[in-house]
């Protein structure tokens, strides 16, 4: 598959210097009063490039808050020399510091330091992590799991939550990447001796030689088309892909994920990637007891209206391009081992839509109209399918039993005015059209029912691949949502209609896979191309800096 980047970018440049004997081995500087300066700058990188990639929209790019946070090369946090602070805040959006000109101020850091962590717009919980380092904090306390939180927390008004990105390359597939650290020495400017001028001279010499730090978004960006021409279905049916969610989100994340590059290459390495990668988050291991994923937060359906009660704050999304920001989902990532990948473990697009069997007002399916199922066999009316319950050659019990079922289950809808006494061939079109979402009335468990296709409305269910080359049955990294990746779905084809009820992975009706099933057990119904597309990230040459 063709790897298209798309590109928009976070350019960091940064400096620093570090001669600590006890974390580095190299003798002190002599007169060094354990200060150095740091000089950061920030591009969201809008102007023309030479490359034809696409940017992403603006507010994926913007950065506004900087949290700049230094660990010896054991991984201990350090402070900020004559501070009880562990990291140096940059508030990008403040012309004080120099970001409209491009020559934000230099930032005061401890000579001890050896590596750099930079996030970016983190969200309410991470930045708890942030503020709340210590004297005793290392990099593994502070990259502990942040549980229970929403995409609230990657995505919000703040901006894009990102982290230091470290390059891939000369890397090869297998490798991993265990943490974000951008190593610093050589490039920290020390203040030695004392008196005023030393910190200037310092401070001038930081934001005269700068290293270049690169950013990813802790987001997994989503967005869902329709085949352009048509999309294809059996014989002479007709669909239309009308809606599209997203549903099994992840509850928790990791400010870094530990990476493992596979053998997926990009079309090139601008500055940013040069194969793409799978992380582990914290829901790498399913439950022992459910037999899937925890963390996840699914849709449930409301027991008084029957509608799909969306995960959070999500909501049903038209189909189409990335350009408009109604039309895109953003995600936590949600990865798994090889043998985790079961359907109740994987993050899903829901996709709604109206389907006829054939498209033929002389067959009996009429657009607008409801038709119906049982066993396979397709009823274009109600009409249609109360001849046959009528007809006691065509009848076999198994049918006659699922319509009295489906009788009892629309009595159970006071709005719909069925009389208690009333026999299923006594039942109206008109007392039907009374009911919201009656596909998911009927709806027994994973008992057959007649199949209510209401205003020829049905779902199809998606777990999303990220590794869409290999056909390996359940490989690694072939499902799941990656930070920083892009899934751009284009639905193809259709093999039949999909389900006349939300398809809930926790609790599946007649003939949909187990939470447990390995997601490639079950031949798809779907035709589905997916482009993964990463987000790269832009450094900034010396040259582009007055």
């Amino acid at each position: 598959m063709k790897q298209i980047l798309l590109t928009s970018a976070a350019l960091v440049a940064m400096i620093f210097a570090s001669c600590s004997k006890e974390n580095g081995g190299e003798a002190p500087n002599p007169g060094s009063t354990g200060m150095a300066y740091l000089s950061i700058r920030v591009d969201a990188r809008s102007q023309t490039r030479a490359s034809s990639e696409n940017d992403g929209l603006p507010a994926e790019s913007t950065l506004k808050k900087l949290y700049l946070i230094t660990f010896t090369e054991a991984g201990n946090v350090v402070a900020v020399p004559g501070s009880t602070l562990y990291y140096n805040e940059i508030d990008a959006t403040d012309p004080g510091v120099g970001y409209t000109d491009k020559k934000p101020k230099a930032v005061k850091i401890s000579d001890a330091s050896k590596n750099l962590v930079v996030i970016a717009n983190p969200g309410d919980e991470l930045l708890k992590a942030i503020t709340g380092l210590t004297s005793s904090s290392t990099f593994g306390t502070f990259n502990a799991a942040i549980a229970k939180t929403t995409t609230a927390d990657i995505v919000s008004t703040k901006g894009f939550a990102m982290i230091t990105s470290r390059s891939d390359a000369g890397m090869n597939t297998g490798a991993k990447i265990l943490e974000p650290y951008v190593a610093i020495n050589g490039k920290i400017k020390i203040v030695t001796g004392t008196g005023t001028g030393t910190e200037q001279s310092a401070r001038a010499a930081a934001e005269a030689d700068r290293l270049d730090v690169s950013l990813e978004r802790l987001a997994a960006k989503l967005v869902v088309t329709a085949n352009p021409t048509k999309i294809t279905a059996p014989d002479n049916a007709a669909v239309a892909l009308t809606e599209w969610t997203v549903d099994a989100v992840n509850t928790t994340y990791y400010p870094f994920a530990e990476k493992t590059l596979i053998d997926v290459a990009h079309t090139s390495n601008l500055n940013g990637y040069a194969k793409n990668f799978y992380t582990k988050d914290p829901n790498f291991y399913k439950d022992p007891v459910l037999g899937y994923a925890k963390g996840l937060e699914y849709t449930k359906i409301d027991p008084d209206t029957y509608a799909p009660v969306l995960p959070f704050t999500y909501t049903w999304k038209t189909p189409g391009d990335a350009s408009d920001p109604a039309r895109i989902a953003y995600v936590i990532e949600n990865t798994m081992a090889a043998t985790d990948q079961v359907y109740g473990s994987a993050t899903r697009i829901i996709m709604k839509a109206t389907y006829y069997p054939e498209f033929d007002v002389a067959a009996g399916y009429v657009a607008g109209n409801d038709w119906f199922s049982w066993a396979g066999t397709y009823y274009p009316s109600l009409k249609a399918l109360q001849d046959v319950y009528a007809d006691a050659e065509s009848a076999t019990s198994a049918l006659k039993a699922a319509c009295e079922s489906f009788l009892t289950k629309v009595k159970g809808i006071a709005a719909a005015g069925v009389p208690a006494n009333a026999t299923f061939d006594e039942l109206t079109q008109t007392q039907l059209d009374k009911i919201a979402n009656g596909g998911q009335v009927v709806k027994d468990g994973n008992n057959p029912v007649i199949r209510w296709y209401q205003k020829g409305q049905c779902y199809y269910s998606y777990e999303v691949r990220h590794d869409n080359e290999t056909e390996v049955s359940m490989a690694f990294a072939k499902y799941g949502v990656v930070r920083n990746n892009w899934y751009d779905l284009t639905l193809n084809s259709v093999k039949g209609p999909g389900t006349p009820w939300y398809p809930q992975s926790t609790d599946p009706g007649d003939g949909d896979p187990d939470p447990r099933d390995d997601i490639d057990k079950q031949a798809g119904y779907l035709g589905v191309s997916v482009k993964i597309n990463p987000w790269i990230i832009w450094t900034t040459g010396m040259n582009d800096i007055d």
